[in-house]
């Protein structure tokens, strides 16, 4: 946490509370153990195991006096990358959710956005 300007340029400045970097990288951990190449879930059952994560991790740090936006954004951009080289690799053959389509079928079928 530190004390930045104001984002709308006001004089004064407020203290900014936010998910520390450390914190970010267990989560990431999380995610990374989730996407295993072995894993042979389908993906409703993958989008609940990614839910369960997510959800509890965003309840945590979404408190009033939070601004997580910033960091709420990397973890998104993270999620979309694992789960295009997740999907990539999965087998010889092209699966039914392939490349950067996979992110998007998944948030339809349920994923949490940050």
């Amino acid at each position: 946490c530190r004390y930045d300007r104001h984002l709308d340029g006001s004089a004064g400045s407020y203290l900014n509370v936010h998910p520390s970097q450390k914190s970010k990288l267990r989560l990431h951990e999380k995610i990374r153990s989730i996407l295993v190449p072995g894993n042979k879930k389908n993906a409703d059952d993958l989008v609940k195991e990614l839910n369960r994560t997510l959800v509890g991790w965003r309840h945590y740090f979404d408190a009033p006096e939070t601004y997580p936006r910033k960091v709420f954004r990397d973890v998104n951009w993270y999620l979309h990358t694992r789960l295009y080289r997740f999907y990539r690799r999965k087998s010889q053959r092209r699966s039914k959710l392939y490349g950067h389509r996979a992110y998007e079928r998944l948030v339809k079928a349920g994923l949490v956005v940050l």
